[in-house]
């Protein structure tokens, strides 16, 4: 009996060795689909990660471009702005010396008509003068020769 239960003992062992085996492999297995598991799922988490990197960098090339941009189109504004400040400057100070010149003729014109009308007045006198002399002068001519006409006849 003694090497029935010593056969039983080995027997139950043997069983108990190969289900130790069996769960180890089983658990290898089990593992080795976890790893793989894990290996995919850090696979896809990494080109979800790249992704999303290649996202943002083209989100921030685009907002680099798009400040580029907008540098571009304010010192632009302001070049121009300053270029019409400068032309605009330039036609106000342009204008007034038009004016100022025109002014300035309207000035000397008048002037030379006040002057000439000065010397109009003058020589107008000058002749006035001349013919009240003729005209006394005549008088005392015919004055004159009436005398000598009555003194004659």
């Amino acid at each position: 009996d003694h090497a029935a239960a010593v056969a039983a003992v080995a027997e139950e062992k043997s069983r108990a060795v190969r289900q130790l085996a069996e769960a180890r492999e089983a658990h290898a297995v089990e593992q080795g689909g976890l790893q793989a598991q894990l290996a995919e799922a850090a696979r896809a988490r990494g080109e979800e990660v790249t992704a999303m990197e290649a996202t943002l960098a083209a989100e921030r090339g685009a907002r680099d471009n798009d400040l580029l941009e907008s540098n571009r189109i304010t010192t632009e504004s302001t070049r121009v702005y300053h270029l019409e400040t400068t032309e605009l400057a330039r036609l106000l100070v342009e204008e007034k010396a038009m004016r100022d010149r025109a002014g300035a003729e309207r000035a000397a014109l008048k002037q030379q008509a006040m002057e000439a009308g000065d010397r109009a007045a003058a020589e107008h006198a000058a002749l006035e003068q001349q013919a009240k002399e003729a005209g006394d002068r005549a008088a005392a001519e015919c004055a004159a020769l009436k005398q000598q006409a009555k003194e004659a006849g």
